[in-house]
C-alpha cells in the first residue's frame, strides 16, 4: 500500500482478517458437508454386511 498510495490505507492485519473470513465464506458455499464430509450411516451399514457376506436389514 505504501508503494501504491504512498501511505497506508489500512492496515495489514486487517486485510489478511478480511482474506481469512472471505476464504471461510467460500469454502461454506461451496462445500456445505465440509471439508472432510463424516460417512453416511448406510455406507457404514453397507460396508459391514461386504465384510460379513450378509444382507443388511432394514427396519
Amino acid at each position: 500500500q505504501n508503494m501504491v498510495f504512498g501511505h497506508e490505507i489500512v492496515d495489514t492485519e486487517v486485510i489478511r482478517q478480511l482474506v481469512y473470513a472471505l476464504a471461510m465464506v467460500l469454502i461454506m458455499l461451496y462445500r456445505s458437508e465440509g471439508l472432510w464430509p463424516s460417512p453416511k450411516h448406510e455406507d457404514k451399514i453397507a460396508k459391514l454386511s461386504k465384510r460379513s457376506g450378509k444382507k443388511p436389514v432394514r427396519a
